[in-house]
């Protein structure tokens, strides 16, 4: 190529010197990122791998992606000029190369389409922030669902200033003139990338800042050169658009400025930075669904760590021990919550009613300070009476909040306690926790008392499908399990459990009772608990917990998933869903192992909501039909008083006789 000027939209010079700029600012970035193309954590290896980069000039960079990507992966790269694109003969064969302006509408067929979006020094050519913010937004539609965005770009005021860098400075100032008068570009996209990317609805947004040493400053020496050698570049290029044009310096001052600034970079140094950010798309998802968490123990966390002290450290600003604070769960976009009024089962065995007075009294205070909570920060927690509110409340933008007890020994064997907690909000009960009680045998007892359900069980079962109580199956035997799905008449859950087909432990579902759930149309809600996720507790990570989602989707479907995380009733979650932050990292990661975005939007929350709206409406076709479960009570009444009343009342409906 000459070094004549060619003619296209492009508004730098064209020229032979230009594509040694380019060049050696691709060898220059690739070298500050420590050899590689991508810092956005995406998986190279991939066979169906799509990725795409605009302003991609020579090619250079899908060029050398091609070398670490398979064969069967998709390279596609665009760029405003494609008459300097290399021939067909010098390109790999799975990259393509397209003619596309960012200023311009992105092919709909490209939308969504893509793993990886990727773009270096392109958003300086936008006439505006709003333009730049534009261009951001039409890449950012081309990212399918857990793919990631990355992008570079420059930041021409952040040099080293002071006496002994007069040419830098003048250069700088040259630079900047000739790009805000001259050409019309921005000269500070770089620190506006990430504001950008969180504008557009990325999520796990990282920024970084490349400082680039120059001349006598440089750790390298080849890399000073390099770095050095673009700085020129662009200033022979500037000098070839504007020297000699009003407002702008002449050729001279031009040559006097580049001698001035090789003589004091190469005795004193300097350096230039430019930025790099990247964010993956699952916001998109989790703003058109609520992340609806199955079990969360934060309730309990308040009362056993902080001591039921509510006060200014719970501020939505603050940041509190454990997994959960009002901060984390914002940014993570939890979209609903069940919060577990979760307290003990009774030290002593037994089933009578006085050893389980004191936990009636304990769930009672919890539930009084989830209220409290609720009613301090209303501006996040909203308070679900029915499944019609959660899309409501979601749309607001706060966290749709329900109830959840952890155990029948929470009622004190009572089914009037069960329909006063129904009324205050309690949506499910776990039907035992982790000993046996009055009605049902736990997964982890050391023996079962009933062998399944006991009588009264099963009369708490109608009593829970009456009133449109949510039966969760969560810690209960396999026995108790079978008896439930074959008796209930509402569709149940499973509040925070994984597949026993993954990991053989008592508190996982087993592939029977996965098929019968499917059948009875209900929900399990996969867990976070190391050790019910993993063999080895120690190793388990969030790509095991989609290992349990994709099991149950492959023997059930996805229709019958949801998520459970048991956050703040565990030591440590998995490895990656530390905390209510990481809600959209499982997200994106559900789709980056396939999962597609109707299926995902059914696990984040569709399931529940359709579970509890169901649960609804079975409650309303019996609340006649099925009598009332009620409590037997002790004779409060003498017999005397009882017969002064008959004698008194004679007309009157009168007390029945006792057995």
């Amino acid at each position: 190529m000459s070094k004549t000027q060619m003619q296209d939209t492009y508004r730098a010079p064209r020229t032979q010197d230009e594509y040694d700029r380019l060049s050696t600012q691709h060898e220059l970035v690739k070298a500050a990122m420590g050899g590689q193309l991508l810092h956005c954590p995406v998986n190279l290896s991939r066979p169906d791998l799509r990725v795409l980069d605009s302003g991609t000039a020579q090619a250079l960079w899908p060029t050398d992606l091609s070398r670490s990507v398979p064969p069967t992966a998709t390279l596609v790269g665009t760029d405003i000029a494609p008459q300097h694109f290399p021939p067909a003969e010098k390109r790999p064969a799975n990259l393509t190369l397209l003619k596309q302006s960012i200023l311009e509408l992105w092919p709909t067929e490209m939308h969504g389409s893509f793993d990886i979006v990727h773009q270096r020094f392109v958003l300086a050519a936008c006439p505006s922030e709003d333009a730049a913010l534009s261009a951001v937004r039409g890449l950012w539609e081309c990212v399918r669902p857990g793919g990631w965005i990355e992008l570079h770009e420059g930041h021409m005021h952040a040099i080293r200033e002071g006496p002994q860098h007069g040419a830098m400075m003048r250069f700088r100032d040259t630079m900047v003139g000739a790009w805000r008068n001259g050409i019309g570009q921005m000269t500070d996209p770089g620190p506006r990338l990430g504001g950008w990317l969180r504008a557009v609805g990325a999520v796990d947004i990282i920024e970084e800042v490349q400082v680039i040493k120059l001349g006598a400053e440089a750790d390298d020496k080849e890399q000073g050169e390099r770095a050095m050698a673009v700085l020129l570049n662009m200033l022979d290029g500037m000098k070839a658009m504007l020297a000699g044009k009003e407002g702008h310096p002449s050729a001279e001052e031009f040559d006097k400025l580049r001698a001035d600034l090789i003589e004091e970079v190469n005795e004193v140094g300097n350096y230039w930075e430019y930025y790099l950010a990247f964010g993956q798309l699952a916001m998109e998802l989790m703003s058109q669904v609520p992340l609806i968490d199955g079990h969360n123990d934060w309730i309990h966390m308040i009362r056993a760590y902080y001591d039921s002290e509510l006060d200014e450290r719970f501020h939505p600003d603050k940041d509190l021990g454990g997994h959960v604070d009002l901060k984390r769960l914002v940014k993570g976009k939890a979209g609903g919550v069940f919060w577990s009024v979760y307290v003990d089962c009774p030290k002593e065995d037994g089933f009578s009613d006085e050893l389980h007075f004191e936990a009636l009294r304990d769930t009672l205070q919890q539930i009084d300070m989830f209220y409290r909570v609720a009613e301090l920060y209303s501006n996040v927690l909203e308070v679900v009476h029915s499944s019609d509110d959660i899309m409501r409340i979601f749309k607001q933008g706060k966290c749709a909040s329900l109830l959840g007890a952890e155990g029948l020994h929470q009622i004190a064997n009572s089914s009037s306690v069960l329909r006063v907690l129904h009324r205050l909000g309690v949506k499910y009960v776990t039907l035992a926790h982790g000993k046996n009680n009055l009605y049902a045998d736990s997964a982890t007892a050391e023996a079962p008392a009933h062998n399944g359900l006991s009588a009264a069980g099963r009369d708490m079962i109608r009593e829970m499908n009456r009133i449109g109580m949510i039966i969760d199956l969560s810690h209960t035997s396999e026995a108790v399990m079978l008896d439930v799905l074959d008796m209930s008449l509402a569709p149940v859950i499973f509040s925070h459990s994984s597949a026993y087909g993954v990991v053989p432990h008592p508190r996982n579902v087993s592939d029977r009772v996965l098929d019968k759930l499917k059948e009875k149309r209900g929900v399990i809600m996969i867990s976070f608990i190391p050790w019910i996720t993993h063999t080895d507790a120690d190793k388990a990570t969030i790509d095991h917990v989609v290992d349990h989602i994709l099991y149950v989707a492959e023997r059930i479907g996805f229709d019958h998933l949801g998520l459970g995380s048991d956050f703040d009733g565990m030591p440590k979650a998995v490895a990656g869903l530390e905390d209510v932050s990481k809600y959209p990292a499982l997200v994106a990661k559900m789709l980056a192992r396939g999962v597609t975005s109707d299926d995902a939007k059914k696990v984040m929350g569709l399931n529940v909501i359709r579970v509890m709206k169901e649960v609804e409406e079975v409650a309303r076709a019996n609340r006649s039909k099925i009598p009332v479960l009620e409590d037997p009570v002790k004779q409060l009444w003498n017999d005397d008083i009882r017969a002064f009343v008959r004698k008194e009342y004679p007309q009157a409906e009168h007390d029945r006789p006792r057995n």
